[in-house]
């Protein structure tokens, strides 16, 4: 499969020049950088989808989105599943039609924000308290595509030195607590439970954040590598007294990178759309002077400043060729 040039003029045979970067840039803000992703990856969305809806700042900017293209007529007949209460209430007051699980058992996409993501595509989120639905949700998409800034990217999970969330039923939380810390010592963590405050409760340290479901959250902080990612998700779901944990693992199809100075699309290896029976997707790009690299499990194309379309045509599990087209 042949992708056109962006621009080209298949009469002149004339491809337009490199756009100039200014020697001084403009500096984005990160919520600037959040809504650009959050853009980019609504571009994958058509008429006729049923969506995942997430939660957070930035998927918020996707949610807007969405709205405004079906306000335009330029998507139609969407049906949205959103993550958590807060997302349910602003898509209602858009418009977007709502559904649940129940009624469509699979989606077609998710969009979502993410607090870390791996060199694999592994995915910290749940620092909004979401984590459980957020799971539920886009553990039954065909599409998860993941919209991040470039603080997001770690080494490692647990590598930003922020929470890596865990839901816990309310029940003797200080004896779960506990345990979870116990079972990370060798990485160093600390387990806190999750607060809030208001001046009056300041005093007694706050009460505790509760879950759309009831529940309360601790938060597990790491100073050193956790290693196998599987093992440490088993370990923690054996444990009595836990819900879920905030590792998305294998999930994420593709990540949407958005920088200072353009973006990155990571597509993930392990996707059902990238396996062939070597294991290399063929990757079809056009965009001049466009470099191509690996990252771990990934394909990591980097963007500047003008469009760029991706086509990876790979073999699926079920034997079909298919052709997955993101256009940036």
């Amino acid at each position: 499969m042949a992708i056109p040039y962006p621009h080209f003029n298949p009469v002149t045979s004339e491809k337009p020049a490199m756009e100039v970067l200014s020697s001084s840039p403009v500096v984005l803000t990160q919520d600037e950088l959040k809504r650009i992703a959050a853009y980019r990856a609504v571009e994958m969305v058509e008429s006729g989808m049923v969506v995942g809806l997430g939660t957070g700042s930035t998927a918020k900017h996707a949610v807007d989105r969405i709205a405004e293209l079906l306000h335009k007529g330029k998507l139609k007949k969407i049906i949205g599943i959103p993550t958590s209460t807060k997302t349910h209430e602003q898509a209602l007051s858009l418009g977007i039609p709502l559904s649940d699980l129940d009624s469509h058992p699979v989606l077609d996409i998710a969009i979502d924000g993410a607090d870390e993501v791996d060199p694999n595509l592994n995915l910290v989120k749940g620092r909004g308290g979401s984590l459980l639905r957020e799971k539920m949700v886009e553990g039954v998409c065909k599409k998860f595509v993941v919209i991040v800034d470039e603080s997001k990217l770690v080494k490692y999970i647990g590598g930003s030195g922020l929470a890596m969330p865990v839901e816990i039923v309310p029940f003797c939380w200080k004896f779960t607590a506990k345990r979870l810390q116990e079972l990370f010592e060798y990485a160093g963590c600390v387990a806190k439970l999750r607060t809030f405050a208001s001046a009056n409760e300041m005093e007694n340290g706050g009460l505790p954040s509760v879950t759309d479901n009831g529940n309360y959250v601790v938060d597990l902080y790491f100073t050193r590598d956790i290693g196998d990612l599987k093992a440490a998700s088993d370990a923690i779901l054996r444990l009595a007294g836990v819900v879920e944990h905030g590792m998305f693992l294998d999930m994420a199809t593709t990540v949407i990178v958005a920088g200072d100075r353009g973006g990155r699309c990571l597509v993930s290896l392990a996707s059902d759309y990238m396996i062939r029976e070597d294991d290399s997707p063929r990757i079809l790009i056009s965009s001049p002077s466009r470099r191509l690299e690996s990252w771990n499990g990934s394909i990591a194309v980097e963007l500047i400043s003008i469009p760029i379309s991706i086509a990876i045509e790979a073999k699926r599990k079920d034997g079909q060729y298919v052709t997955a087209a993101i256009a940036l």
